[in-house]
């Protein structure tokens, strides 16, 4: 799972098919190493801003000055966010070519693909909730067909497939 999750960060091309099983392995990855980074900056922005919390109060800062401990946190707070960022940029730019080497093994174009992305930009700009509401359906709906629909058995003008089908197995 983390070397398929490993090799789709690093492969760069519109050209070949992507089976099922990596376009999950690679999303669940992402989705536990985004929480973790998340996790991380939060930790150290509570720490770096020297927030108190308690049941009774909720957050509270207190009123003393910055410190030179308090000044390496929000360093530290700086570079997590920073590494946060590129990863997730980086991350999105590899999830959009997995999808379209996905649909590719669906026997799609990877057309489909900036078709959908570009919908959803458009929608998720609209300041009515119904459209609004369309962008999280339509979003849902093209990850779901991602992930749940098979793979093209045969061979197609993408390649050959990555998986093994009985029917098409000559003995």
């Amino acid at each position: 799972m983390i070397t398929s999750f490993c090799k789709s960060m690093c492969d760069f091309s519109f050209r070949g098919r992507s089976a099922r099983k990596e376009v999950l392995s690679f999303f669940i990855l992402w989705l536990v190493l985004s929480m973790i980074l998340l996790t991380a900056i939060v930790s150290v922005s509570v720490c770096s801003l020297g927030l108190n919390f308690s049941f009774e109060n909720g957050l509270s800062m207190p009123a003393s000055k910055m410190n030179i401990f308090s000044s390496v946190w929000f360093v530290i707070l700086c570079i997590t966010s920073v590494i946060f960022v590129v990863f997730n940029i980086w991350a999105f730019i590899s999830a959009s070519l997995l999808s379209i080497r996905r649909l590719h093994d669906m026997n799609y174009s990877g057309v489909c693909y900036w078709v959908w992305l570009s919908s959803l930009l458009l929608f998720g700009t609209a300041e009515t909730s119904t459209l609004t509401i369309f962008t999280g359906y339509f979003l849902i709906a093209g990850i779901i067909a991602i992930v749940t629909v098979d793979s093209y058995p045969a061979k197609n003008k993408y390649g050959e497939s990555r998986r093994i089908s009985k029917k098409f197995v000559k003995i």
